[in-house]
């Protein structure tokens, strides 16, 4: 047996609030188990959406207070999904870009995946999305049939139509008729978030620390300090530190603990000064042992 539409209705009511369903028997507020909307990083808009669109037309880009290439304004045809019809006519239809949208658009990103000429939206999986209007009243997208000229299907159509803004599908639930009827969307002109997701986000801000770093400092790798005696304390580095805590220093392959404000004799093994390292009375290398290091500089290497 199918689910009960009661069932269906409290599965979804629950999921959105945060609940696990239980039972029918159970209201939102008597379920105790939680629930959520798992949602992959890689879906997830990582730029700031502008509030208001302004006066648009055809493959405007929008950029947001930062000054961001965010969303462009497209018009997306319109085809029937094989397997979707009744008796009462056609009822889903899935978005894909403009046959010349890589011609048309002036996106940055056009002509690589997925903004390319024909892309279904839905196959993307996220990849693409359309912006929806719980951004802003101005996102809500405008769908059209061409019976006779341009005509736009009103938002309160006797049809009873919805989009589904992540994946482009445009669902009716009262077809005017049935088959290809002319009444049917053709294409449907909405906004396409053409930004970074967050994990380009945060794989740029990962970048950008790394090559700020970078910029500044070079690293030194298992650099030999030599060979102990057994009694020496004082070993010298090949290059001046950026500084005393980016030192490591290894005995024969260990990690030796650094001069840190919960360290102290006899925990504390070394302390740095300059390029110079001191072991502690009770840390002195064993005879044969070797020294290495690895640190950071501001001198060449």
């Amino acid at each position: 047996m199918a689910l009960s539409d009661a069932s269906k209705i409290l599965i979804s009511i629950k999921k959105l609030v945060g609940k696990a369903h239980t039972s029918n028997e159970k209201d939102v507020a008597n379920e105790s188990l939680p629930s959520g909307l798992t949602l992959g990083h890689n879906t997830i808009f990582g730029q700031t959406i502008p509030t208001h669109t302004g006066s648009v037309v055809l493959y405007d880009i929008i950029k947001n207070s930062s000054n961001e290439s965010v969303v462009e304004h497209i018009r997306l045809s319109a085809s029937f999904i094989a397997g979707t019809d009744t008796s009462s006519g056609r009822h889903g239809f899935e978005l894909k870009l403009p046959d010349d949208y890589e011609s048309r658009s002036s996106n940055p990103k056009k002509g690589t995946y997925p903004f390319k000429n024909k892309q279904i939206v839905h196959i993307t999986s996220g990849s693409l999305q359309l912006v929806p209007p719980s951004f802003d009243s101005d996102y809500e997208v405008k769908a059209y049939h061409t019976s006779s000229i341009q005509t736009q299907i009103p938002v309160l159509d006797a049809r009873d139509w919805s989009l589904d803004y992540f994946n482009g599908i445009f669902f009716q639930q009262d077809p005017a008729g049935t088959g290809d009827q002319a009444t049917n969307p053709r294409y449907v002109d909405a906004f396409l978030y053409i930004g970074n997701y967050l994990d380009e986000k945060i794989l740029s801000a990962s970048t950008d620390t790394i090559a700020n770093n970078n910029s500044h400092s070079n690293y030194k790798f298992n650099e030999y300090l030599g060979v102990a005696n057994g009694t020496n304390t004082f070993f010298t580095l090949g290059k001046v530190p950026t500084n005393s805590s980016h030192v490591s220093i290894f005995v024969n392959g260990l990690l030796q603990m650094p001069a840190t404000s919960i360290t102290g004799a006899p925990w504390q093994d070394y302390s740095v000064t300059g390029s110079n390292i001191y072991f502690s009375s009770s840390s002195i290398p064993d005879m044969g042992s070797l020294i290495m290091t690895n640190y950071t500089t501001n001198d060449n290497i």
